[in-house]
């Protein structure tokens, strides 16, 4: 078997740093937020990074696109791991403040301090994700594509497959990781590693992307279509249609520009269905985590359960290049991972019925009492100390009500088939899930032009906050673990939604062989092309 060649090991290499850096502060936020504020403050912070990414992200995909790669990449990447070292010095202050078991006032110098800590540490959360979201559109949407495109002899699908691999490889270890520096070093300690950690990341990243673009000199430049013409006059006549169309885009508002460029897509419908996806509760996020907890779930349970998630998301990886080499194609593949995801996804619905849930709409609805709203600030916010303040908004009268209790969630208890049959439905469903994935990223890699490529995956990026802002926000809206149920009801509707999507596309391309743009596939119809635009 050949190995990779000498610029994809580094690209291999640099991307495995950055994974491994998100997924260790990204285990680790969720137990210190946790700590500091429970399900809610997670689902507050996840809204406000959503939030910045619907506004800022397709922003930073179109500017991607007007600047050269080496900046584009180098930047999100300073700009990434400062955040995190400044969230990790941020936390730090939080949690010891927060240690403190002496009572105070809600306006006092400590307190204060720490309200302002959380905020500017949830806004450097904001800023981390933009930023982030840039990095992976530089690793896996575009750098990965031109390379492929250069080495001939390799094929797209095999390289989406390894930084697949990467990428749940390490969300296999850094959960174990992150779990032994908490319980070895404590919350504080674990802070300052991690900061550390990021900036020594942040150094080699830096050097090992600089070298890359100096090994592959077609990353200096950017087509302005991928279509490879049969004569000159033809070339230039796209041309003049090309230049003629980004200069009526520039005239145009900065948001109506991207959208416009957005929508004319030809994988439009698989774009949106892909978005729909994350309107959810079912994953193994922090809202899942949290609910998680509320139920006794020990933290070391929790960790495996995501680390099992990442070993079903590596035989995903498997099962998807068997299947794309032998059997199937892209699009059908696709359709498969949604029919998988949602068969699976169903035994969470089943959880909501079973002996242990937690699930009593009425009960809930009953026990409403927003007075108590004001005594969760104070208490998770400005850290006044009562022992009478329940961790929900509503009245804690039932033992639903103790959502996030530390003496509670400290012991171990026996785990509810409820809860179980939960986690074995978001555990299964993620072969399904990767399938899709990588069944859309290589739809849309092979189907954009390359310099739109950042304004349209930018565009996706933002819809995905979107849909996750509606979620954080029904969260929000819904803190306690009796009211879970509903969001698992409307998780399903979006996941069937997303199918209907997907089916419209394949629908609208079913006369399309191949909807690549990438030349030594279009060169024959190339004319055709040319009349459409």
């Amino acid at each position: 078997m050949i190995g990779p060649s000498k610029p994809f090991f580094l690209l291999y290499l640099a991307y495995s740093l950055s994974c491994i850096g998100d997924r260790l502060w990204n285990f680790a936020i969720l137990l210190i937020l946790g700590r500091l504020g429970g399900m809610r403050l997670v689902a507050i912070t996840q809204f406000a990074k959503s939030l910045t990414g619907i506004f800022l992200t397709s922003w930073v995909g179109h500017w991607m696109d007007h600047h050269n790669r080496r900046v584009s990449a180098l930047l999100t990447l300073a700009i990434s791991n400062a955040s995190i070292a400044a969230i990790a010095g941020l936390f730090y202050v939080c949690i010891s403040v927060k240690s403190k078991n002496e009572e105070h006032s809600a306006f006092d110098v400590e307190n204060m301090a720490y309200l302002m800590c959380l905020v500017m540490a949830t806004l450097c959360s904001a800023i981390s994700r933009c930023s982030s979201l840039g990095q992976r559109i530089v690793y896996t949407k575009d750098w990965v594509v031109v390379m492929t495109r250069c080495a001939e002899s390799t094929s797209l699908s095999s390289h989406n497959s390894v930084m697949f691999t990467i990428s749940h490889g390490t969300s296999i270890i850094a959960p174990l990781v992150t779990g032994f520096i908490f319980t070895r070093n404590g919350q504080r300690m674990a802070c300052v590693i991690l900061g550390l950690w990021n900036i020594v990341s942040w150094i080699l990243e830096h050097q090992l992307l600089s070298y890359i673009y100096s090994l592959v000199p077609e990353l200096a430049h950017k087509r302005k279509n991928s279509i490879d013409l049969a004569n000159k006059s033809e070339e230039k006549e796209l041309e003049f249609l090309i230049d003629g169309r980004e200069a009526k885009e520039k005239s145009e508002h900065i948001w109506t520009r991207v959208w416009s460029i957005y929508s004319r897509q030809p994988v439009f419908h698989v774009s949106i269905g892909y978005s729909l996806l994350f309107m959810t509760v079912l994953s193994l996020g922090g809202i899942s985590i949290s609910y998680g907890k509320s139920q006794h779930v020990p933290e070391d349970i929790l960790g495996l359960f995501r680390s099992a998630g990442s070993v079903i998301g590596l035989c995903g990886v498997g099962a998807y290049k068997f299947l794309e080499t032998k059997l199937w194609r892209d699009r059908k593949l696709g359709l498969l991972g949604l029919i998988l995801n949602n068969l699976c996804l169903w035994a969470c619905v089943v959880s909501v019925f079973l002996p242990g849930s937690p699930f009593d709409l009425a009960g809930y609805v009953a026990s409403i009492n927003f007075k108590s709203f004001f005594d969760v600030v104070n208490k998770y916010v400005m850290r006044v100390q009562d022992t009478n303040v329940s961790a929900s908004v509503f009245t804690p009268t039932t033992p639903a009500a103790v959502l996030l209790n530390q003496t509670a969630l400290s012991e171990h208890h026996e785990l509810s088939p409820s809860i179980v049959t939960f986690f074995i439905g978001i555990l299964t469903s993620r072969l399904g899930l990767v399938l899709t994935d990588l069944s859309i990223l290589q739809i849309m890699q092979e189907s954009i032009v390359e310099n739109e490529r950042g304004t349209v995956f930018g565009v996706q990026s933002a819809l995905c906050q979107f849909f996750s802002v509606m979620k954080d926000v029904l969260c929000i809206i819904f803190p306690d673990p009796r009211s879970f149920g509903v969001l698992i009801f409307l998780s399903m509707i979006f996941r069937s939604y997303s199918m209907v999507n997907y089916c419209v596309y394949l629908y609208k391309t079913r006369n399309l062989k191949n909807l690549t743009l990438e030349p030594e596939t279009v060169q024959n119809s190339s004319k055709e092309t040319a009349e459409q635009e």
